[in-house]
């Protein structure tokens, strides 16, 4: 999250928080206690007591975060909240003014009405709400909280579209249509205890299948795990397999790049997704960018343009070493760490 809007959404949540105390502080430090009464009433007559000078914060802050839920309103939800906070603080004066009118009254003295320290506690909230409603107004002077919001919203909806987007490709890469038409036409039945029983036995084979750099039949068998994990509905069980898609996605893509490497100068971000099996973009730009910081390939990467330049006298010999160890894991019989 920007530091921008963190600080907009923190010092909304302390505002809430504040509000929030003025009513939790009448049940457990009370304004007023008459003693010849029971517990109920003293509460009722706090909450009663509260209208004198909080009623105007609680509406306030509502109408507020129904407008900054609204993108093009944030400057209106900060309005709101300011003249909700000192119309409320200035409720000091007359809840005050109450006080001193009451010291005059000798039927509240007979009914020993005792003012505890949430009656004074009152102007401390006030003024705490009164310094957060400033900043508000100032930092939005600064910021303009409004484009800081917009902005944060666009990063999130990015984000959720490019979650959306990589659960899609890994669907297509990994969902066995004709398994699953064959699961849901009742052709083949699985248990799902049985299933997951049989896990095991299935993660040891993937470590096998990995320790031999057998990448066709890797791809079926998690074809076939994951088809039918999403046909049960117990992917949450599968932790270990989406690390080892993870892992065999990065390979995969790594190796597409480095045979590319060895014919290429250039090459585009769309030309690596059309020659890989996986063909998420941002995946694959995550792992053009692990592999320059490691570096894996000599060579520059530019987002404007989506293509990757390499220093091809400097990356040649890198790019050998790399192909002849991804040549010897596809081959060894030892076990690997991966």
């Amino acid at each position: 999250m920007d530091k921008n809007a963190k600080e907009f959404f923190l010092l909304f949540k302390f505002y809430k928080l504040i509000v929030i105390s003025l009513l939790i502080n009448s049940l457990f430090i009370p304004f007023v206690l008459i003693a010849r009464y029971n517990i109920l009433i003293n509460l009722g007559y706090n909450f009663v007591a509260l209208i004198y000078g909080t009623w105007e914060a609680v509406p306030f802050l509502l109408i507020s975060k129904r407008f900054f839920k609204k993108q093009k309103k944030i400057r209106a939800g900060i309005f709101f909240l300011e003249i909700g906070t000192f119309l409320n603080s200035s409720n000091c004066i007359f809840l005050y003014s109450l006080l001193y009118v009451q010291s005059f009254d000798t039927s509240i003295r007979q009914q020993e009405m005792i003012y505890f320290l949430g009656f004074y506690f009152y102007p401390i909230i006030s003024i705490l709400l009164i310094i957060i409603a400033l900043t508000f107004f100032i930092e939005n002077k600064r910021k303009d909280f409004k484009k800081v919001i917009a902005d944060y919203k666009t990063q999130i909806n990015l984000r959720k579209l490019e979650q959306e987007m990589r659960r899609k490709s890994l669907e297509n890469a990994f969902i066995d249509i004709d398994l699953l038409n064959s699961l849901n036409s009742r052709d083949k039945k699985v248990n799902k205890e049985d299933f997951l029983k049989s896990l095991n036995k299935e993660r040891k084979i993937l470590d096998t299948l990995f320790d031999s750099g057998n990448y066709d039949e890797i791809l079926n068998k998690f074809r076939e795990i994951y088809t039918i994990s999403k046909y049960l509905e117990c992917k949450d069980d599968l932790e270990w397999l989406n690390r080892k898609i993870k892992l065999f996605q990065n390979i995969s893509i790594k190796k597409t790049i480095l045979e590319l490497a060895i014919k290429f100068d250039r090459l585009e971000l769309s030309e690596i997704a059309e020659k890989s099996i996986f063909k998420n973009e941002s995946l694959i730009e995550n792992v053009i960018k692990d592999m320059i910081n490691n570096k894996e390939i000599y060579a520059d990467y530019y987002e404007s343009t989506n293509s990757l330049l390499f220093d091809k006298e400097t990356n040649m010999e890198e790019i050998d070493k790399l192909m002849h160890t991804f040549q010897k894991w596809e081959k060894s019989t030892e076990k690997k760490l991966f």
